[in-house]
């Protein structure tokens, strides 16, 4: 295979060792394949992923690789995961595992179209893409489909998104560092949509064992500094 792949993520491990060991992302990573992937771990984190992204970005410069942001409490499952991802980007410029084909102009997450009355609403099935394994127990048992896979959309879980450094390098894309872990990737895919780059999911074995809270502070307070950077885009569009 020609294409290097390089696995970018940030955690609050110590060590390299320690990610490895002890983190669903690091053990999958020790399991050795045919692929050549490389690591940009940053580990002792307490920054915002944006700005380890950034970083990661920074540090890719000038070179040909594919780029893989993906949490570290993630599970990698699918043997032949970075020809899966190559595969994907002979389709779309970025890709990910879940995703939506709409967004309206008050949501709150790639999943859900609105906040009606206090209330976080769920988006119409029609509009999802994507899957992906939910539990934190061996063999997992929580299946997440939300829609066909392989579709283009507009806005990707931020779970996992690879794209190449041709394409950052060439759109001049990056974070948002306003945006520590909350609302990073929304505000990444709708400036890769604005700068007219194809975004799409595609079926990988993939195990994610974290789970948002959307009712957090730290979330409520992303979400309002997301609508202010988009204010005049969103009123636009009513």
């Amino acid at each position: 295979m020609d294409q290097k792949i390089c696995v970018v993520t940030a955690t609050r491990e110590k060590t390299i060792e320690d990610f490895k060991t002890n983190t669903l992302l690091g053990k999958s990573l020790n399991i050795k394949t045919y692929f050549d992937i490389e690591l940009i771990c940053f580990t002792d984190n307490s920054n915002g992923l944006s700005k380890c992204y950034n970083e990661a970005i920074r540090q890719s410069e000038n070179t040909e690789k594919i780029l893989v942001f993906v949490h570290d409490d993630v599970a990698l499952l699918d043997y032949y995961w970075p020809l899966r991802v190559i595969e994907a980007l002979n389709t779309y410029d970025i890709v990910g595992v879940a995703g939506n084909t709409r967004h309206e102009n008050n949501y709150p997450s790639w999943a859900h179209s609105r906040v009606e009355n206090g209330r976080i609403v769920w988006d119409d099935d029609k509009y999802l893409s994507g899957s992906m394994l939910h539990d934190s127990n061996w063999p997992p048992k929580i299946v997440s489909i939300y829609g066909d896979l392989n579709k283009e959309v507009v806005n990707l879980d931020g779970v996992f998104l690879a794209m190449s450094t041709n394409l950052i390098s060439k759109k001049n894309l990056s974070f948002d560092e306003r945006f520590k872990f909350h609302f990073y990737d929304a505000d990444f895919c709708k400036s890769a949509v604005n700068k007219e780059c194809s975004l799409g999911t595609f079926p990988l074995a993939l195990l994610h064992a974290g789970k948002g809270d959307m009712n957090a502070p730290e979330y409520i307070d992303a979400y309002r500094e997301f609508y202010r950077k988009y204010n005049d885009e969103f009123n636009n569009n009513r």
